[in-house]
């Protein structure tokens, strides 16, 4: 190498070395002014990079070089020249690029910002770009991300060839350098805007009166064009998720215009259209979001969000201006945060603002519609307007502060816990399954908020002081709200607790108020008035489906029950029980709880099942009544220091029912008033009682003997009742045969009158003459058989029906239902008026005591009489329901002069007991285990014959019902048909069922408008098979046998006796002892 060459090149690395120090120079100090400024803009940057390299441009050692600097505008990307030629443009001024004398190169440069290559394509002129990333390269060919680029440099010289490669590798590092710093400018002025923005926010925590303020304020703070990156109104966007429902987004802010009341307005699905064309079709995220669209090249989705992971809303940007948001997506992100911060604390302090109001106006003032709370009877209406109005309340509460909801109240019945939708804001409630959902949750206790199993709705529940859950709050709430959000509801739903609960204690102060007044304004009030009024203000307020009074009787130690109401669990209605009175015993080791809070004067309070068998276990099981009670409350009722008695209401199933804070002090307060009453109405009845006790007694002794001259004419009108009964049905049948035989014989007589037979009509006249005095003879001895007083056999089952039959004439008891169970064949031997007089009395007995009740205005009365024989003995069971007999006189009943009714006697029951024992029979009072059914027992020496069965088909009805009567009397059990063919098909039947047909009596002609028919007798093809089956053929006419000559044959055949004569049926079958026989064979 030679000399020259050697100078040259070193004089060449002289040159770089100098070229590189000045860049390095002109950087060091645009650097230490970007560090130095508190926030400098892009444009101050830029001036200083033109002013340094104007100072230093002769310092590059290139032959008359012009250096001109061109930057895009962020807003609008027009390129403006900043330095021309050497020359600064003024900062009052702005030269676009077109405007300038550098506009013949304006392709150019607007090619190398676009594509960020250098462009050194003449010898003459260098255009470098100014590039944000250094790290990229410029390569010619090579495609550089045109948002990285933010203008250009452009160096023009005279000369011919005098930028080398190395000239444009040195000032693309150059311009990459002061883009780089532009860019730490734009980061400083971007925090000093933030934190700006967030002192703002800080600053107005606690001033906004509205959620649109705070969201105008961010709009103001982005429109703000004090700085080079402020956006403009049209390109904001602000949506806000509605914070109950999923997916549904109130718009605040389109296109800039901010909307007043925007909660008002609808809500928008996700999936809307307007939704997607503000997204772009993109998915919503928790991070930022940049697009393009076909309408605009710049798109921004920014998440606002709470905690990081919950987002509220979002803040959208768009514009026509490409790549406008690049830079800005930690401004934007922390301008979302400080946006979420403030909304944040707004609804905080909005939530404080709307329960402390939401207090006064419904907790603790009086809501106006309470002052009409004084007609017990409406109370629940007006407690019922009372609760609508709060729960709108609520509603109007939290569309406040939310938009639209829909909210339900669902109340849970004090008796089974049955939930019933009461109040409902809004529509298509799912009440089917929300109910069956619910249903989970009712025995819980201060149940926490819980998600619908299908999602759709949430649910709180109110209790009552007690803990146990009086109503459910349905909140339609479709997305996982924050844990505030829920907060707040849950303040807001305790006040409405604290509210109800106000309500109940005012019902019951209003009902122990009412009941006050009731027992002492009432005149003449007396201890089953009070009992009543008790029971009913006691209702008002409190789960009664069990109550009971109990009151202590101080001279006999008696525990009585005047006041017990009991559930019944098939009906579902209230009834009235009687509970037998007991001792109070001081000395037993476990007394019941009645009897335990009379002997230490206080209150018992059960809450649970699980108490209940606890406390019993404890205290021994003689007052448990089924199952143990889930809930069971039970105060003193004290006078003078003493406990004289106990008011208890208790649940079966429903347990945290009553607490001591309110239900305790209520009925504490009711005893208080009642024993008062009760010390008054006691004072009354003596004073009432000296007035009267004399002319009681003198009625009392007047009535007896009244009493026993009324039995004596009772007994005596029974008795002739019954055999004049018995004597008409005796005779019936004997005038039944003798009334046919005369209308036959007259009959025959005119027939035998026409045909001129003398002959022939007097024998007519001996044969019915001889009948009619074997009728006469028969009713004599019927006669004589009734009225004879020595003992007889007698059927039971046909006695007590007589009876029966006579009560309900005599007694008009319509309403009352007889049941009879009585078993056939049941027979004693007996004198008939005695065995009378003593059933009758015992059945009187039993119809009286219905009687009594049914004047108490009760229904579903019976008597029921069962017979049946036991051993040697017939049973008869007299069962009814009417008025108990009292029990201090039950062991004493039999005796004269005691009786359990209002005008007995005490004769009736003390005769018929008297009368069984004649009978070597008896009667006794059976525990029923009810009080309320009384069961007497009846025993006498019988013997049961099995009846016989007789068929008997005869067409004549009179006949069949003659036949019919007497053949029971004899003591069978008697079928009788009138055809044929019911015949038939009978003596089929018995066939089957393999039942003996003992004597059979057949009428020949079955058909009256046959003269001949002989149908009768074709029943003996049925009854041929029967060996033990004896016939009878019957015929009112032997002597016109003769036209079934034939016939009569067969009659021989298969009738013992031949033919009877229907007007001497019991003569001749008396005579020839069939029946007995029959009867003698069982």
């Amino acid at each position: 190498m030679n000399e020259n060459n050697i100078n040259q090149s070193t004089t060449q690395g002289k040159e770089k070395k100098e070229k590189w120090e000045v860049v390095a120079d002109v950087l060091d100090h645009l650097q230490s002014f970007v560090i130095t400024e508190r926030a400098p803009r892009a444009r101050d940057v830029i001036k200083n990079t033109a002013q340094l390299i104007t100072d230093r441009v002769k310092d590059f050692s290139i032959p008359n070089l012009q250096f001109s600097i061109i930057y895009q505008s962020y807003r609008d990307l027009t390129l403006n020249v900043e330095l021309e030629r050497g020359q600064v443009i003024p900062e009052t001024q702005t030269l676009a690029l077109e405007a300038s004398a550098l506009s013949s190169y304006q392709d150019r440069i607007e090619t190398v910002v676009a594509t960020g290559v250098v462009d050194s394509s003449t010898s003459n002129y260098l255009i470098v770009p100014m590039r944000l990333d250094p790290r990229v390269q410029a390569i010619d060919g090579q495609d550089i991300p045109p948002h990285r680029v933010v203008g250009a440099f452009l160096l023009e010289s005279d000369k011919e060839y005098v930028f080398q490669e190395k000239d444009a590798r040195l000032f693309d590092r150059f311009s990459d350098g002061c883009a780089v710093l532009i860019q730490l400018g734009d980061s400083k002025a971007r925090t000093e805007v933030t934190n700006k923005l967030h002192s703002e926010y800080l600053g107005s925590i606690g001033q906004f009166k509205s959620e649109l303020e705070i969201f105008k304020k961010l709009v103001d703070s982005l429109t703000n064009n004090e700085i080079r990156y402020s956006y403009a109104v049209s390109e904001i966007n602000i949506l806000l998720y509605h914070s109950f429902y999923q997916d549904q987004l109130y718009i605040v802010c389109e296109d800039g215009e901010l909307k007043s009341d925007f909660r008002k307005e609808n809500s928008y699905s996700s999936d809307s259209d307007k939704i997607k064309g503000l997204f772009g079709n993109h998915e919503a995220a928790n991070d930022i979001i940049e697009f393009t669209s076909s309408n605009y090249p710049s798109n921004i989705i920014v998440p606002i969000l709470v905690h990081n992971d919950n987002k509220i809303g979002y803040l959208i940007l768009r514009t026509q201006q490409k790549n406008a948001y690049q830079n800005e997506k930690n401004l934007l992100r922390r301008t979302a945060g400080f946006l979420a911060a403030t909304l944040r604390s707004f609804r905080h302090d909005t939530w404080e603002q709307q329960l402390d109001r939401f207090f006064i106006q419904y907790i603790e003032n009086n809501v106006e519609d309470e002052k009409s709370w004084t007609d017990l009877d409406n109370i629940k209406n007006e407690k019922s307007q009372a609760d609508e109005k709060l729960y709108n309340a609520v509603v109007r509460v939290l569309e406040h502060i939310y938009g639209s909801v829909e909210l339900a109240i669902v109340y849970l019945s004090l008796e089974d816990k049955t939930p019933t939708f009461t109040f409902r804001h809004g529509e298509n409630w799912d009440e089917v399954n929300l109910l069956t959902e619910l249903k989970k949750y009712i025995n819980e206790l201060n149940l926490e908020p819980f998600h619908s199993e299908n999602k759709q709705y949430y649910i709180y529940s109110i209790t009552a002081e007690s803990g146990r859950i009086t109503n459910f709050v349905i909140i339609k709430i479709t997305r996982d709200s924050v844990k505030t959000t829920h907060r707040f509801i849950q303040h807001l739903l305790a006040m409405v607790g604290v509210k109800q609960s106000f309500m109940r204690k005012k019902e019951r102060l209003i009902s122990l108020t009412k009941f006050g007044e009731a027992i002492t304004n009432e005149p003449n009030i007396t201890l089953e008035r009070a009992y009543e009024l008790a029971y009913k203000y006691i209702k008002k307020v409190m789960s009664t489906t069990n109550i009971y009074i109990a009151l202590l009787n101080k001279k006999n130690q008696e525990i009585t029950f005047p006041l017990f109401k009991k559930k019944n669990e098939k009906t579902g209605k209230i009834e009235d029980v009687f509970v037998k009175p007991r001792v109070f015993d001081h000395a037993a080791g476990n007394l019941p709880r009645t009897e335990y809070i009379l002997a230490t004067k206080k209150p018992i309070l059960i809450n649970t099942k699980e108490e209940s068998i606890e406390w019993y276990r404890d205290h021994g099981d003689s007052e448990q009544l089924g199952d143990p009670f889930a809930s069971w409350i039970g105060v003193p009722i004290i006078s003078e220091g003493e406990a004289i008695g106990v008011i208890a209401v208790y649940h079966p199933s429903t347990e945290y029912l009553y607490t001591p804070e309110s239900d305790g002090v209520f009925l504490e307060n009711i005893a208080i008033k009642f024993s008062s009453l009760l010390v008054k109405v006691d004072l009354d009845e003596k004073n009432k009682e000296l007035e009267i006790l004399n002319e009681n007694w003198k009625r009392t002794n007047r009535k007896l003997e009244d009493a026993q001259l009324e039995i004596l004419e009772k007994e005596s009108l029974i008795n002739s009742s019954i055999i004049a009964q018995d004597l008409t049905h005796r005779l019936n049948n004997s005038l039944g045969s003798l009334d046919i035989n005369i209308e036959q014989a007259i009959d025959d007589i005119n027939l035998a009158i026409k045909n001129k037979k003398i002959d022939h009509l007097y024998r007519t006249c001996n044969e019915y003459l001889a009948d009619a005095s074997g009728v006469v003879k028969i009713l004599m001895n019927e006669t004589k058989a009734v009225v004879k007083s020595e003992p007889k056999d007698i059927n039971l089952s046909e006695l007590i029906f007589k009876l029966i039959k006579q009560i309900k004439i005599q007694k008009r008891v319509d309403y009352c239902e007889f049941y009879l169970k009585l078993e056939e064949g049941l027979i004693v031997n007996a004198i008939y008026q005695n065995l009378v007089n003593c059933i009758y009395s015992v059945i009187e007995n039993a119809v009286d005591a219905v009687i009594e009740k049914h004047n108490l205005l009760y229904d579903g009365l019976y008597v029921k009489i069962v017979t049946e024989k036991v051993n040697d003995y017939a049973v008869i069971e007299v069962q009814d329901n009417g008025i108990p007999i009292p029990f201090e006189i039950k062991e004493s009943i039999f005796n004269r002069d005691i009786t359990g009714k209002e005008y007995g006697t005490g004769y009736g029951l003390w005769r018929a007991r008297s009368l069984a024992k004649t009978m070597k029979g008896s009667l006794v009072l059976l525990d029923t285990g009810d009080d309320d059914v009384k069961l007497f027992r009846m025993e006498f020496p019988c013997k049961k014959i099995d009846k016989n069965l007789v068929l008997v088909v005869e067409d004549e009805i009179a006949w069949r019902n003659i036949l019919y009567r007497w053949l029971t009397e004899f003591g069978f059990e008697v079928q009788a048909f009138g055809s044929y063919e019911t015949a038939v098909n009978f003596i089929q039947k018995m066939e089957v069922e393999r039942k003996i047909i003992k004597l059979a009596m057949l009428d020949i002609a079955l058909d009256r408008l046959e003269p001949f028919d002989v149908s009768g007798l074709e029943l003996f093809n049925e009854l041929k098979k029967y060996k033990d089956t004896k016939v009878l053929i019957l015929t009112a006419f032997p002597k016109r046998a003769k036209h079934y000559e034939h016939d009569m044959r067969i009659i021989e055949k298969i009738s013992e006796q031949g033919t009877l004569t229907k007007s001497r049926l019991q003569e001749e079958l008396r005579s020839i002892g069939l029946l007995e026989s029959i009867k003698n064979e069982n």
